[in-house]
């Protein structure tokens, strides 16, 4: 599921900077592993903050194609949603290494497949057409990742905010404050996911799930 292990990643800065020693502020272990976490965060947080664009942007080319605009005004839309959209693929290739898909990597693929399907769209086609529909469920179907990268950003902020004030010097009564708030949230959070889990759980037929009769 994608934004797991953002979430894993944020959840352990939390975690670390809930325990800091205000004595010994930026200089302690747990400072310096939230602040390391908080740096792995960022970089998938950069990779949802695209996809976003990109979302909103295909959001954009579907309303010009249903409001009947140009044609060519839209044929250049859609060439910039699937520059964007091939821009960076889930798998990032060092040398002749390949390394681990991007924890928004599901997510991208989505809003590929409805760049495409736009591409194919033709500007007189209505919203009740197959292709129409089919790229509105591909954008309703990535919009629950792209929701909970938006309440990780959040956190993100939090603890990055609450790292800031360690080493300015803030009160340790503040900088608890603020990681609280964060932890809150990723409580809630955690809820989410285990819900979103569950529920694909109980759409896999029975024959996969463990412990069922084939």
């Amino acid at each position: 599921m994608d934004g797991t292990r953002t979430f894993t990643l944020l959840k352990e800065a939390a975690h670390r900077l809930s325990i800091w020693d205000a004595q010994q502020r930026e200089a302690d272990e747990n400072v310096i592993a939230g602040v390391r976490l908080l740096a792995e965060a960022t970089v998938e947080l950069a990779r949802f903050r695209r996809l976003e664009e990109l979302q909103a942007m295909l959001l954009e080319v579907t309303a010009l194609v249903g409001a009947g605009v140009d044609a060519k005004e839209i044929e250049a839309k859609v060439a910039q949603a699937l520059g964007m959209a091939d821009d960076g693929g889930a798998l990032e290739t060092v040398g002749d290494i390949v390394r681990r898909p991007a924890d928004a990597a599901d997510t991208h693929d989505l809003l590929r497949q409805a760049a495409r399907a736009l591409s194919a769209l033709h500007p007189s086609l209505s919203g009740d057409d197959a292709e129409a529909m089919r790229n509105a469920q591909l954008l309703a179907e990535a919009e629950p990742a792209l929701s909970r990268f938006r309440e990780l950003g959040k956190v993100h902020e939090l603890l990055t905010e609450g790292t800031t004030m360690i080493e300015a010097g803030f009160d340790a009564k503040q900088v608890d404050a603020t990681v609280e708030r964060a932890l809150e949230r990723v409580g809630r959070i955690e809820e989410e996911i285990a819900a979103a889990i569950a529920k694909e759980v109980e759409a896999l037929p029975a024959s996969w799930v463990r412990g069922a009769s084939p």
